[in-house]
């Protein structure tokens, strides 16, 4: 069976690949529109770019160059063929065009929340909930995105990477579908901003949401929260250990960095030390290790550390199916949420605990704390944020070592304006996909 044949997305776990990519899809939003600057919703209506949006398709050229792309997509809309063609003739994509929004297309940002407040919130949490009365929903989006995917990952093949320069609409529909639940914890794409997925065989999840690096440190959301006063944690992942590189599962075992992990972490610290007012941190060697090159004095938290793998600490995935394949079996293919190594934690009880440290610790208003944490620990806090009707893991990759996932704390609740951003390691990322 073809990958994008069947179900919308498979569900089995990264963890059973063992960290190996398949393919990588990376999801470019269009450059800035006359549309957008306006604050009005095009949907598939045209419109020119803008004099930010021409500067934006400068600044991600050179990135998407490096990136060397196997294939280069577009949706039919002039903003994004303009936007793809500075690297490249795209081939047109339909499937990959913005979401119809029916009667609100054309319509202002406050128009519509003035006058279809009520419908907008319920899309929020009713995928089948129709945009503008007469037009698509979440879910019709996904379908036909979902197989043009499948086809763009038989195309490039084991390793292969396609570049698909598309819509904010069409993005937030593939995100909302991998981290369910009923409250949204991603806001929207900046423009130019890179969302990339890992493909498996029978999986795939996020490995960067909204990573504007080339535009800046810190996406849109974030500089505005700033700007208004609004507390914003940047949740880091700490460097590469030796653990990382094997796919052992070192939970709260104490690993310190390699070689390769004390270079991401010297990189964050001349990228990032100074946009951080302060710096908590996991009181595990590695959190620890990453953290002294942000600060001098970082405060240790202990509920920051990693999921406890009971049993499974130290072991590869390989030994742990081998060992225990009934418990790895329920947790993995069935997921059900059990004691990992059957001592450990739960996911729900890692979240809950990462919820805790977000009550306790203090986050100022109008600037950025960083807390230096762990993989598994971040993205149990996005599931215990989403607040799914049921457990279920949402289908993130680990966030790449030493990147920044930027949590604005704003009075629309917590939302992530990234994930995985990592600008300070792009010189280092030649060669390394797969490796989480």
């Amino acid at each position: 069976m073809r990958w994008g044949e069947g179900a919308r997305f498979h569900t089995l776990s990264a963890w059973r690949h063992n960290g190996a990519v398949t393919a990588q899809i990376i999801l470019v939003r269009h450059a800035e529109s006359a549309s957008n600057l306006a604050r009005r919703w095009q949907g598939r209506g045209e419109s020119d770019l803008s004099a930010t949006g021409v500067n934006q398709v400068a600044a991600v050229t050179p990135r998407l160059k490096e990136i060397a792309p196997d294939l280069l997509v577009s949706s039919p809309l002039e903003r994004t063929k303009v936007t793809a063609s500075a690297i490249g003739v795209p081939e047109i994509d339909d499937r990959f065009v913005e979401i119809d929004l029916g009667k609100w297309e054309g319509l202002g940002f406050d128009e519509v929340v003035e006058e279809h407040g009520d419908e907008l919130q319920a899309i929020v949490t009713d995928l089948d909930q129709p945009f503008g009365a007469t037009g698509e929903s979440t879910n019709d989006v996904i379908d036909r995105v979902y197989g043009a995917i499948g086809d763009l990952v038989d195309r490039v093949g084991s390793g292969g990477t396609a570049v698909v320069v598309t819509h904010g609409g069409v993005i937030d529909a593939i995100v909302r579908h991998l981290v369910p639940g009923n409250t949204r914890v991603f806001g929207q794409v900046d423009n130019t901003s890179l969302t990339s997925l890992w493909v498996h065989e029978h999986w795939m999840g996020i490995h960067r949401f909204n990573d504007v690096g080339h535009l800046g440190l810190h996406p849109k959301a974030v500089e505005e929260a700033v700007a208004e006063g609004e507390p914003v944690l940047a949740l880091v992942r700490h460097g590469q250990t030796r653990a990382n590189t094997e796919y052992r599962w070192q939970g709260q075992e104490c690993w310190g960095l390699d070689e390769i992990g004390e270079e991401q972490a010297d990189a964050l610290g001349r990228f990032y030390a100074s946009s951080f007012d302060s710096v908590y941190t996991s009181p595990l060697d590695r959190a620890m290790s990453t953290a002294a090159r942000l600060t001098t004095d970082p405060v240790v938290v202990d509920d920051l550390m990693e999921m406890n793998m009971g049993e499974w600490e130290g072991m590869t995935a390989d030994d742990i199916r081998a060992r225990d394949p009934d418990l790895f079996a329920a947790i993995f293919e069935r997921e059900e949420d059990l004691p990992r190594g059957q001592t450990g934690e739960t996911w729900e009880s890692v979240g809950e605990r990462l919820l805790g440290v977000l009550r306790r610790i203090k986050t100022p208003g109008g600037v950025i704390t960083a807390a230096v944490s762990h993989g598994a620990a971040i993205r149990a806090l996005i599931t215990a944020l989403a607040e799914p009707d049921e457990f279920t893991q949402p289908r993130l990759a680990s966030p790449q070592n030493t990147s920044v996932s930027h949590l604005v704390l704003g009075s629309r609740g917590p939302q992530f304006a990234s994930y995985g951003m990592a600008p300070h390691l792009d010189t280092m990322l030649s060669g390394q996909l797969g490796r989480s």
